[in-house]
């Protein structure tokens, strides 16, 4: 009950996802063929081109990934009747168990199971991603050698 208010801001957050490509844009501007190892270039490329750029288009262009505009409206009619306030406004517990009609539960339990799955997408290609950068950092490591 203590941390409501915080699993209740993470539970609908949207997320920037900001990157930084100067060093590729860099390279890209020196001429991607200054790596002579091809299969290094490609894996860079594809960090990059792929990876990174599937990455911000999910965060910031997937309607299905911006929680806030889907959710908050929808969940906050249903759980404000719930909720306990400090004096200044804040929120800082839930009455549970919910007391909620059948139809409305069903809709909450369904944007839950939505949430978890996209959440989970996401966090699959972040450790996509993060893999391919261990793997690339180990092939430069690799090539400079």
């Amino acid at each position: 009950m203590d941390s409501f208010v915080l699993y209740h801001h993470m539970l609908l957050r949207d997320f920037v996802n900001i990157q930084n490509s100067s060093g590729y844009e860099t390279l890209q501007s020196l001429g991607l063929e200054t790596i002579a190892n091809d299969s290094l270039r490609r894996d860079i490329i594809n960090l990059y081109a792929y990876h990174y750029d599937a990455l911000r288009k999910v965060e910031e262009e997937l309607e299905a990934t911006a929680f806030f505009t889907l959710f908050y409206d929808r969940f906050n009619a249903l759980l404000a009747p719930h909720l306990n306030f400090t004096d200044s406004g804040m929120p800082i517990s839930i009455n549970l168990p919910l007391d909620l009609p059948a139809d409305a539960r069903q809709q909450l339990l369904l944007d839950l199971y939505h949430l978890q799955l996209n959440r989970r997408y996401l966090t699959f290609l972040y450790k996509n991603a993060k893999d391919q950068i261990a793997q690339l950092r180990q092939a430069i490591a690799t090539e400079l050698k």
